[in-house]
């Protein structure tokens, strides 16, 4: 038993961290949680909060697995991955679950046209099926 905990965007009095802290199952009753985390924030002050949050969350000790949100910038990644990797000194059993996307024109032009909030992809990558594809190869090798 798994659950993936999500409260999405944006500022709410119950959001996911607050669940966590409120949660009052005991360990051996409770699913595993996993966690959302975003690396992919362009500006760095937000990359920061993001990290911090993560943290809060990984210390209410209810967070077995992190998922990343899904992005194309591989330099990002690989920055947020050596972070997880420090984390995972602390915290050895935690699981990690990297996202990405099967790039279609459709899917493409859909998020040129309607982006989701909180994913971001570069114009590159959604210049071109083709394109996207590399970038996301790429993705997958800094996952590997």
């Amino acid at each position: 038993r798994e659950i993936l905990l999500v409260s999405g965007s944006g500022s709410r009095s119950f959001d996911s961290l607050a669940c966590l802290k409120a949660l009052t199952l005991p360990a051996e009753r409770r699913p595993a949680i996993g966690v959302a985390f975003n690396p992919f924030f362009p500006d760095r002050a937000a990359r920061m909060r993001e990290r911090a949050r993560l943290r809060q969350k990984l210390n209410t000790g209810a967070v077995s697995a992190i998922w990343l949100q899904i992005g194309s910038d591989v330099l990002l990644l690989r920055e947020a991955l050596a972070f997880l990797a420090e984390l995972r000194g602390v915290h050895p059993a935690l699981r990690l679950y990297g996202s990405v996307f099967l790039p279609s024109r459709k899917l493409l032009a859909q998020l040129k046209f309607r982006p989701w909030n909180g994913v971001f992809l570069s114009a590159e990558y959604l210049s071109s099926v083709e394109v996207a594809s590399t970038i996301t190869c790429r993705v997958l090798d800094a996952y590997a």
